[in-house]
């Protein structure tokens, strides 16, 4: 008899809690829920990733030793800091710490150009510089691509996981341009 009321009471529960409107309830733990470690570690990551992007870029403008490399490199912004501003919202909304300034380190992070390779693109000149920076441009694209089809395979914010896909299409028509010049 105990054990045909506690089956009661537990179809009475279930009825209540999940079955009133006719649609399929999400589990309370995934209430609101829209993203995930992988969508929050995107953000933290791309950002000071696009920040050193804006960085060599400038460095190709300003030391650029032909036209088509400051031209190669000023076509690389578009949408770079809109982007970021996307990101830090959604850090934001998400009660998430914002990364560091890529200008005040960071380059040991995933998806970055290491600090070397920046001191090395630095003391460059002329065709030198250029040889570099086509080299260490197209190393930074394919990073970038790489963390976007991480977040892709294992994130769940929508808006995140559409991001990165304009970041793979942009960035792998990129690479695909800065290959075909020439220092």
């Amino acid at each position: 008899m105990r054990t045909r009321l506690m089956a009661v009471v537990t179809l009475i529960a279930l009825a209540l809690t999940g079955c009133s409107s006719g649609n399929a309830a999400a589990p309370a733990a995934q209430k609101g829920v829209d993203h995930n470690d992988a969508d929050v570690k995107f953000s933290l990551e791309m950002i000071p990733h696009h920040q050193q992007t804006i960085m060599i870029v400038d460095m190709a403008t300003n030391k650029g030793g032909t036209d088509q490399v400051r031209e190669t490199a000023a076509s690389l912004l578009a949408g770079e800091d809109r982007d970021i501003k996307q990101m830090r919202a959604w850090l934001t909304a998400w009660n998430s710490p914002q990364p560091m300034d890529a200008s005040m380190g960071g380059h040991d992070m995933p998806g970055m150009v290491n600090q070397a390779d920046i001191k090395a693109l630095d003391s460059a000149t002329g065709a030198d510089f250029d040889t570099k920076w086509l080299a260490l441009i197209v190393k930074h694209l394919e990073n970038g691509v790489t963390m976007s089809q991480d977040v892709i395979k294992n994130g769940m914010h929508a808006d995140t996981k559409a991001l990165a896909g304009k970041i793979i299409k942009n960035q792998e028509k990129q690479i695909a341009e800065v290959k075909k010049s020439k220092p």
